[in-house]
């Protein structure tokens, strides 16, 4: 279990509305089937055993890692949906498997599923994303956060543009974003570029969201911000001055500068 920080009563609300717009699907046994290496009798039974929303973390995760790609349709998917998604926040995030997880939504075209499932999925992914920048420290890396919705998203600048506003009015949002800098580019050794690791390698679009966000002069404004107001709270003095430093000499994947 995590930190269970307090949810919003709009991000309660996204799940109560996953659970609308996907009630007509049923998973079907026969459909996910058995593999040795990936789901077994005992845990194909399990998934079975209990009405959908008192399924647990564990046993949902062993048909969300093989969902679509390995095992099951796109019914079983959608039916296990609403709970995968209730229990990412708090429980499911410990698999280390969220980028994993979210991938499953871009492989089963989500995209183009029907106007009211895919405003559910959003706006779930909306409010996950904006409750995950609310607290410091959260359940879930927020590097691994963002890149997991990488995965799913065509398009990150809704995200991004929330994360910003956060930014300017909440010191967990800030100091995320100081870790972000600090994970995700100054341990990679890669100081006269941005790299954002493995999960983005074949997301350029995203990744070029994302790395174009991070060199923006708004941006510096906030690490100057942290480091004017929170850089001997966070004992983060150097690492925030050497942010400092980088970020106008980063480049963007193939080398824009």
């Amino acid at each position: 279990m995590g930190t269970n920080h307090p949810w919003s009563s709009e991000f309660a609300g996204s799940i109560k509305t996953l659970y609308a717009a996907f009630a007509s699907y049923k998973a079907q046994p026969t459909s996910i089937g058995i593999c040795g290496n990936c789901v077994n009798e005992q845990e194909l039974e399990a998934l079975f055993a209990k009405p959908l929303r008192l399924l647990d973390a564990n046993t949902i995760h062993v048909f969300a890692s093989v969902a679509v790609g390995t095992h099951g349709s796109i019914t079983d998917w959608k039916h296990f949906l609403p709970r995968f998604f209730e229990l990412l926040p708090d429980e499911l995030y410990n698999n280390d498997m969220t980028e994993i997880y979210l991938s499953t939504l871009r492989h089963s075209h989500w995209l183009s599923w029907p106007n009211k499932e895919l405003l559910a999925v959003r706006t779930f992914l909306i409010e996950w994303w904006r409750w995950t920048i609310s607290y410091y420290p959260s359940n879930l890396k927020i590097g691994d956060a963002i890149s997991a919705i990488a995965q799913a998203e065509d398009d990150l600048l809704p995200y991004l543009d929330e994360w910003d506003l956060q930014c300017q009015n909440t010191s967990p949002a800030l100091r995320h974003l100081v870790d972000f800098y600090h994970t995700k580019l100054m341990i990679h050794g890669r100081q006269d570029r941005l790299w954002l690791g493995p999960w983005w390698d074949d997301r350029t679009v995203q990744e070029s969201q994302m790395c174009h966000w991070l060199m923006q002069d708004y941006i510096r404004k906030h690490f100057e911000r942290a480091r004017h107001e929170y850089a001997t709270t966070w004992n983060m003095k150097n690492e925030i001055d050497l942010i400092l430093i980088h970020q106008s000499t980063w480049r963007e994947p193939g080398g824009k500068q």
